[in-house]
């Protein structure tokens, strides 16, 4: 489940060709006990009413064990109710909203640190870079609300997804603002710089999954390369582990049972611990990701997602 058409389809095949390549690699070992893995991949547009909808079309399909997806907190809080109550293990592999917690987590998993988490490394960073106080920039000055006085704080942060920041960023060059300029998980991605161009470069933003350069398997960035054409993005990156998440508790469950069901899938989604291209992966009891590892990076030369902003002692 994500985006393949509209304003953020670029994010959403960056995800395909990550779940794509976890499946053909699995499938090339014989698939899981004799069974071979089909994709199933769904439009919800970034959009929550599109994620519902598919969602429930996805059901009419009962030989469809799991879900990998969404990519914002909005269509993740939608569609979950409608996969609960089809007893469908779910494997969230971007950063969600706390609040996206609330109420029952029972067969989902997610890959990705929380907003939260993701926050709290973005002011440390801030911090370790002497800036203590930011003013907060959001979309609706696009829209033609009144700029905040800049001057009151030591930076901008931005809080937007990655074509309204490239937005912003461009309104802040033409003005001549010459501050640091941070950004939250969603901020960063492809649009980001295509929108911005050259005004890009020096934005810090936090990042949940990793550059192509910090992923720790030289065989993942090779075979997505040949798969994709470009290098994988930290999304890629989450979403191939993501993948590999749910087919290692469908794989659990068919080493046990005659006929796999959704119910011993869904139970078996928690419970796994393995070693990814993002780090090891284990989950507490309510199904997020321990330790979950995070990156800030700052763009440079006009490319996503830059190098990373290293900690200082």
């Amino acid at each position: 489940m994500a985006p393949f058409e509209g304003t953020d389809r670029a994010l959403g095949y960056e995800a395909l060709f990550a779940t794509k390549l976890a499946i053909q690699e699995r499938n090339e070992l014989g698939g899981i006990n004799g069974y071979q893995i089909e994709l199933i991949a769904l439009n919800d547009f970034n959009h929550p009413e599109k994620a519902v909808q598919q969602a429930k079309a996805l059901l009419a399909d009962p030989d469809v064990l799991g879900v990998v997806g969404h990519f914002s907190t909005d269509c993740t809080i939608s569609a979950l109710p409608i996969y609960q109550q089809a007893d469908l293990a779910v494997v969230i592999p971007w950063s969600i909203s706390r609040t996206a917690y609330q109420g029952n987590w029972s067969g989902t998993v997610a890959l990705a640190a929380t907003k939260t988490e993701t926050e709290s490394q973005l002011r440390e960073t801030q911090q370790r870079l002497g800036i203590e106080k930011t003013v907060v920039l959001t979309a609706s000055v696009l829209l033609g609300t009144q700029l905040p006085n800049l001057s009151k704080g030591q930076a901008i942060q931005i809080q937007a997804n990655a074509i309204q920041t490239g937005k912003l960023i461009d309104m802040l060059t033409r003005t001549g603002y010459k501050k640091p300029v941070f950004g939250g998980v969603d901020s960063g991605s492809q649009q980001l710089i295509q929108i911005a161009g050259e005004a890009a470069n020096e934005f810090i933003f936090v990042s949940p999954g990793p550059s192509s350069t910090d992923i720790n398997s030289e065989t993942f960035q090779e075979r997505y390369q040949d798969m994709s054409g470009l290098p994988p993005t930290p999304r890629a990156a989450l979403t191939y582990d993501a993948t590999h998440v749910l087919l290692a508790a469908i794989a659990k469950e068919t080493a046990s049972e005659t006929t796999v069901s959704r119910h011993s899938v869904r139970t078996a989604i928690g419970q796994i611990t393995q070693k990814g291209v993002t780090g090891m992966i284990s989950f507490d009891a309510e199904g997020k990701r321990l330790e979950a590892p995070i990156w800030v990076y700052q763009i440079e030369a006009t490319s996503y997602p830059g190098t990373k902003v290293e900690k200082q002692d």
